[in-house]
């Protein structure tokens, strides 16, 4: 919220300085909140769910979840006039920013929070530090937890060997890897937060970390994926999640779509599976090269979307019909 408030205000349509401070307020308040009910396992580096008992005592859920990611998603740049507005005002986020050593544009810019040339320069607010994001970013780019091929799994592959269970004041709960159909009734039989890439949070993730190197730029880099020993800047991160997230739907090699694994090839429907040559080009784009940059890479992805979008529209589009004139009556 405060970032759409802060685009308003940037636009000159209408003054919304008054809605990007109250969301700074409502951050700051959220920032608290965070820390002190202890969801951040710091030797795991994960946030955990906790079940909070009668008794004061408190249980952690350690289920390796896209959940966690969410802290992650909560960045937004502001500039500098709303920082000295705020400063002046003296109030809650003012506060929260003296807590954490950050009590004036001087402190912000030693930190590497605060960037730009005196006057136009801008601030990066998270709910969770730079650390912690880099922590998530390491479990979220692991092929062996979040990572498949089309975008991070809504929970852990870990779960697939490794099924949670807790029991909490006599009651036997547990949770394991579900990558497709739930195994059970509840919510009816929705899985999506049980192993499934859910698009959703998937989006949220790519803008985040391109909001993250538009502010950082190349001065931060993740190990990606993990384990390869290879470092990018974020914008090549965004870049490969967007890209494994549109080959879900495009024609495989074995003439199949991954999200029909078990349909027919190329669709449920004949009509998909007789496709123009050039179209079927369109579907197959070259596969990125190393050294192709970030923007263009995102950019190629989103074209072959908008490419698959058009193509199934007119495959599902009913055959026109042919308009022939009566014996004897020209055509007018």
């Amino acid at each position: 919220m405060a970032t759409i408030a802060a685009v308003l205000y940037g636009t000159g349509h209408r003054p919304a300085l008054d809605l990007v401070q109250k969301f700074l307020e409502n951050f700051a308040c959220i920032s608290d909140a965070l820390e002190a009910v202890g969801l951040w396992d710091d030797e795991d580096g994960f946030f955990y769910d906790r079940i909070l008992l009668s008794n004061g005592c408190a249980v952690p859920i350690r289920v390796r979840s896209i959940v966690a990611m969410i802290p992650l998603l909560a960045a937004a740049v502001v500039n500098e006039e709303v920082i000295d507005r705020t400063l002046v005002n003296d109030k809650m986020f003012a506060e929260y920013l003296r807590r954490h050593g950050l009590g004036g544009t001087a402190e912000m810019a030693d930190a590497g929070i605060l960037r730009g040339q005196p006057g136009q320069r801008r601030l990066l607010v998270g709910v969770t530090g730079l650390d912690r994001v880099r922590r998530l970013c390491r479990v979220l780019c692991d092929p062996e937890e979040f990572l498949s091929p089309h975008g991070l799994r809504s929970l852990s592959a870990y779960h697939r060997d490794h099924p949670y269970v807790v029991e909490v004041a006599g009651v036997r709960g547990g949770i394991d890897y579900e990558p497709a159909e739930s195994t059970t009734a509840m919510f009816g039989g929705n899985s999506n937060w049980r192993g499934p890439v859910w698009f959703p949070l998937n989006y949220l993730a790519a803008t985040a970390l391109e909001r993250y190197h538009e502010f950082f730029g190349d001065e931060l880099t993740i190990e990606h994926p993990t384990g390869s020993g290879v470092q990018v800047t974020l914008d090549v991160v965004a870049a490969d999640l967007w890209e494994r997230l549109v080959s879900l739907f495009l024609i495989g090699r074995d003439g199949r779509r991954p999200c029909w694994m078990r349909g027919p090839a190329h669709s449920r429907s004949a009509a998909h599976t007789t496709r123009p040559r050039d179209e079927q080009n369109c579907l197959h784009p070259p596969p990125a090269t190393a050294d192709e940059p970030a923007a263009s890479r995102l950019s190629r992805a989103r074209d072959v979307a908008g490419a698959w979008h058009a193509a199934t529209i007119r495959s599902h589009a009913p055959a026109r019909p042919v308009c022939r004139p009566a014996p004897g009556v020209a055509p007018s």
